[in-house]
């Protein structure tokens, strides 16, 4: 369920193409316009690098396979995407957690 709703956030967001085969999920990287700089894409990644540290770390994607694998791959990639989504599946009044992000911290987003 979980990496249903991040193909959907993915697909919605526009983050890349997701392709879906019956074994896993598969992104591409889109390329980035060409009106960007390298300048700029420092500057992006240093912020994205500052947000990611004040976040909870999630469960290394080399545990696990498949469709799992994935989903793990895209929190760790974009964890602050992550933790300002609400997961609907009850582990907030369940297991106190508090966002999305939450539930690849631990394996909880395994199923």
């Amino acid at each position: 369920m979980i990496i249903r709703v991040l193909v959907s956030l993915l697909l919605v967001l526009g983050l890349g193409a997701v392709f879906i085969t019956p074994e896993h999920v598969v992104l591409a990287e889109m390329s980035p316009a060409p009106e960007a700089t390298v300048e700029s894409e420092k500057q992006q990644s240093a912020g994205a690098l500052s947000t990611h540290a004040s976040l909870p770390t999630t469960l290394s994607p080399d545990l696990f396979s498949g469709a799992v694998r994935d989903g793990y791959v895209i929190a760790q990639t974009i964890p602050d995407v992550l933790a300002g989504l609400h997961c609907y599946c009850g582990c907030d009044r369940s297991m106190g957690h508090g966002n999305l992000l939450d539930c690849f911290v631990d394996d909880h987003a395994v199923g």
